[in-house]
């Protein structure tokens, strides 16, 4: 992306409201959805990120989480088709023992 986005306010530490958690955030491989995992993994969630072609950015965006101790896989996949959502959720709980849901 040209110009890259900001995706981190470095200012904001977290807090630790989301440690034990493991969260499914799709698209975080750049722009908003790179900026929501970076928040999530401040707060302490482990993630997992689906992401559909970029598999640089998805790993740039991995690497960048990490750094905050926290725990992230990476699943290429399209979400157009339903069996991924399947597919997140199973390999997110199988790699995590848990899964957090929220509407």
């Amino acid at each position: 992306m040209v110009p890259r986005p900001i995706f981190d306010y470095v200012g904001f530490t977290g807090s630790g409201k989301l440690k034990g958690i493991a969260a499914i955030i799709t698209g975080d491989d750049s722009g908003i959805g790179r900026a929501a995992a970076v928040a999530f993994a401040k707060e302490g969630a482990d993630l997992t990120i689906v992401y559909l072609h970029e598999e640089y950015d998805a790993n740039e965006t991995k690497k960048y989480v990490e750094q905050f101790e926290v725990n992230c896989l990476l699943i290429q996949a399209d979400l157009r088709n339903p069996s991924t959502s399947e597919l997140a959720v199973a390999r997110t709980v199988e790699k995590y023992g848990r899964f957090w849901i929220s509407w």
